[in-house]
């Protein structure tokens, strides 16, 4: 397959996200929980994919290729692999990701606005190398399924400032130059994201879900700066 596609990661995170909803579902159709910080990742505009099932067992692979934020894309590059399993009822899959100079766009506030742009086409970005992981399973017995999922990202500072700017993915939007925060993981963050969770049949047209997700990072703030366990730092 080539062209524009949703992540690898992304369609694992949604098969085994036991609600699946896109108004509470903390996994499948969160940003931040299965993108690993980056919603941007979720889409490849310029991808090649390929997807081979053997038996039981199934690979894939996505490749971003091409001029990255030119073509649309949310990172310089996007690399993907997933391999995984599946016997009877019992189902699991493993993906890992890196991306080079991921971004993630913030709108400016009244104050931060730099002179001379029209407020309606410019943004600023904090750009992320992002390397993760993510392993999935669900088991099926008779009206049941039961759901589990680990993800580990780690973000460090990307290879590239842009001190520049470049343009978003979105269609005449950009970032000007002296608004790319390039040292944001001075220190690398560190995610590490866990879910478990169950649905049951109760009716062919009827089903009940329920899940529970837990999220943990490290203090990722440069010394001296501490985190106050309140949010805010000092």
């Amino acid at each position: 397959t080539a062209g524009r596609m949703v992540s690898l990661s992304n369609d694992v995170a949604i098969a085994y996200d036991p609600t699946r909803s896109n108004a509470f579902s903390l996994i499948g159709n969160s940003g931040p929980f299965p993108r690993y910080g980056y919603p941007e990742l979720v889409r490849v505009n310029s991808g090649l994919q390929y997807r081979l099932e053997y038996g039981n067992y199934r690979v894939a692979g996505l490749a971003q290729v091409g001029n990255g934020y030119a073509l649309g894309n949310g990172s310089m590059g996007e690399y993907e692999a997933q391999i995984g399993a599946t016997f009877g009822g019992f189902s699991a899959d493993v993906v890992a990701r890196y991306a080079k100079d991921a971004v993630s766009l913030q709108s400016f506030s009244g104050g931060e606005l730099p002179a001379g742009y029209d407020p309606g086409s410019i943004l600023q970005a904090t750009l992320a190398n992002v390397a993760a992981v993510m392993i999935a399973a669900r088991y099926k017995w008779d009206r049941t399924e039961i759901y589990g999922g680990y993800t580990y990202a780690r973000l460090a500072n990307p290879s590239d400032a842009f001190p520049n700017g470049f343009p978003s993915i979105a269609r005449g939007i950009f970032v000007p130059p002296g608004k790319v925060n390039a040292t944001y993981y001075d220190v690398n963050q560190i995610l590490h994201t866990i879910w478990v969770g169950a649905k049951y049949d109760v009716w062919t047209n009827l089903s009940i879900a329920a899940s529970f997700t837990y999220q943990r990072q490290n203090d990722f703030l440069p010394p001296p700066a501490v985190c106050s366990g309140s949010g805010v730092s000092s």
